[in-house]
């Protein structure tokens, strides 16, 4: 797996770090301390691109710089955006079951040229340019703020139709047939397990660039025609081709968001639910915020493949020591 600018690196030895973790490294000034100690035991700390979404959100400047000079030294093995290895795993998942909608002449120029901005450490980097100014990348990142918002909302609309949701029958809910109506298609009038459907219609809408930022869209017109996939295919492929362990990001941010609409909806809603799809890419992931913890480790027992080990602790103090050696 490459996730950074330090080339290849093996994902179990990684540890993301939740973003109210990063805030205490900056707070206390801990960061050496802890580099040192995951060193210790084998281990290197992982940044994602969405712990930086959220810091910019920080009103105070000074704060903000704080952090984010932190999560950005070249410490850290840098992971790939969400959008790129949601789409990684889906056109590996569309060469296995879906040869046909691969294109013969990758576009590996465009696609290269994207993934660079994330990779390397030059002065248009993505990451050089966030901490060089990191107010003007905040201001430039409405649109993840409108997809926050979003989310925010359709979470708080789940909690009026599951307001007796059981949260410990996870994995009935994530199997649970559900009938689909779309005339046309292969599946109209079919009972598919309900992950299925929900799995399809948003991963659709995140790589339909007429309804989403266009990085996801971009990556993915780079290896598949989207002109080969009917609408008909398209459900198809869901309803009976995929595996929970191929598309094991979508499942399982799909478990969250039922349990996540069982709790109070907050402010770190959005950002909990793309982050839990890291799980996959990391050895160990280290949080402050307990109700994730209690949510991932509800999906655990009922998830279909295996998944990164996460620690809870109120603080450094708490969280470092549970990082055994790999």
């Amino acid at each position: 797996m490459s996730t950074g600018a330090t080339g290849t690196v093996t994902g179990h030895e990684l540890v993301l770090f939740d973003t109210n973790v990063w805030r205490h490294l900056a707070a206390h000034d801990r960061a050496m301390e802890t580099r040192a100690a995951l060193k210790s035991a084998g281990r290197r700390g992982a940044v994602s691109p969405l712990n930086i979404d959220e810091l910019v959100r920080t009103p105070d400047d000074i704060q903000l710089r704080a952090m984010v000079d932190v999560a950005c030294r070249r410490w850290w093995v840098r992971l790939m955006p969400i959008g790129f290895l949601d789409v990684e795993q889906l056109v590996s998942a569309i060469r296995r079951h879906r040869p046909e909608w691969v294109r013969r002449d990758p576009d590996w120029r465009r696609f290269a040229y994207e993934r660079g901005a994330y990779l390397t450490n030059d002065h248009n980097s993505y990451w050089k340019a966030v901490r060089r100014q990191p107010r003007e990348y905040a201001n430039s990142n409405e649109q993840n703020d409108e997809v926050r918002r979003l989310q925010e909302a359709i979470t708080r609309e789940a909690k009026k139709v599951v307001p007796h949701f059981d949260s410990s029958r996870v994995g009935d809910a994530m199997v649970e047939p559900l009938e689909v109506s779309l005339p046309g298609t292969t599946i109209h009038g079919r009972a598919i397990e309900s992950w299925r459907f929900q799995c399809a219609n948003s991963v659709w809408l995140r790589i339909d660039p007429r309804e989403s930022g266009p990085m996801g869209a971009l990556w993915f017109d780079c290896f598949i025609e989207r002109s080969a996939i009917s609408p008909s295919d398209w459900w198809s492929f869901w309803a009976d081709d995929v595996t929970p362990a191929d598309v094991s990001r979508e499942w399982l941010r799909c478990a969250t968001f039922h349990l996540q609409a069982t709790r109070k909806v907050g402010p770190g809603v959005a950002g909990d639910l793309a982050l839990v799809s890291h799980l996959v890419d990391v050895g160990a992931f280290a949080t402050c915020d307990r109700p994730l913890f209690d949510i991932v480790e509800k999906i655990r027992p009922v998830a279909p493949f295996e998944f990164a080990k996460v620690v809870y602790g109120p603080d450094l103090n708490s969280l470092l020591p549970q990082l055994q050696p790999v």
